[in-house]
Parts: C-alpha cells; structure tokens; sequence
C-alpha cells in the first residue's frame, strides 16, 4: 500500500463488525491466498468500473454525483482496457501503487462481507504515528 504505509510499518485495525458500511476511500484489510492483505476501496456497487494497468474510473461518484469518466485522458481508448459492473454488495479494492498492486483487477470484486476490518492509523514505527486516509 506503498506510498500511505510503509513495509514493516505496524498499523491499528478496526475489526469487523464496525459501525456502517465500508465508504469508497477507506482503507481495509481482506485475505487473499492466505494472507490479510491492505487495500483501498476504490468503488463500492452498483456501479460500473473501467481500468487499464495504471488507470481507474468509474461511471459514478456517490460522495459528489459526479462523473468520473470526463477525467480519462484522450488517448485511453488506445490502452486494453477492462469493465466490470458491480453489484450491490461488491467493492472493488485497488492498491495505492496500480503498477505494482495486486487487487481487485487481479482476483476481482469482493462481496462487502469479505472485508475483514479499516484500518485507523499507523502506530508504528512511533515518529510514523499518523492517522490512515
């Protein structure tokens, strides 16, 4: 989840259930082959989302209504570019780096119930103590 957290950083995890739903921006945790793996939900359905290896948009915006599509560059549609619609109770979870994550363009959408817990803040190292947006 390079750059917002740091290898070997240690960080505060809300664990399931919390209050609400998880909110497109937050950072959660889920497991993936194993292991509990850092994510950030990048859409939340229904709704439909495009991506290419370094680029990600969505038909809808609930936070502003707004349109993300008028934000893709012109020469996008030269890009392999992948959709797919999510349901009500999918997110679609994307790493903050996209040219080295391995998220939600890899394994697919999650059903909200997979979300296993937010993450709050850094709290260790303790001169990285900050909270996590």
């Amino acid at each position: 989840m390079q750059p917002t957290l740091a290898e070997n950083q240690i960080v505060l995890i809300l664990r399931r259930p919390f209050a609400g739903r998880p909110d497109p921006e937050n950072v959660v945790t889920t497991e993936y082959q194993g292991e509990t793996i850092v994510k950030r939900i990048a859409a939340r359905g229904p709704c439909a989302v495009f991506w290419d290896t370094n680029s990600f948009w969505t038909n809808s915006s609930e936070e502003t209504g707004d349109t993300a599509l008028n934000t893709v560059p012109a020469i996008s549609f030269i890009r392999q570019q992948s959709e797919r619609t999510l349901a009500e109770n999918e997110v679609f979870l994307l790493g903050d780096n996209l040219s080295a994550s391995v998220d939600s363009r890899s394994f697919g959408p999650l059903p909200i119930d997979a979300i296993t817990g937010r993450v709050l803040a850094v709290i260790y190292p303790f001169q990285a103590l900050q909270a996590v947006r």
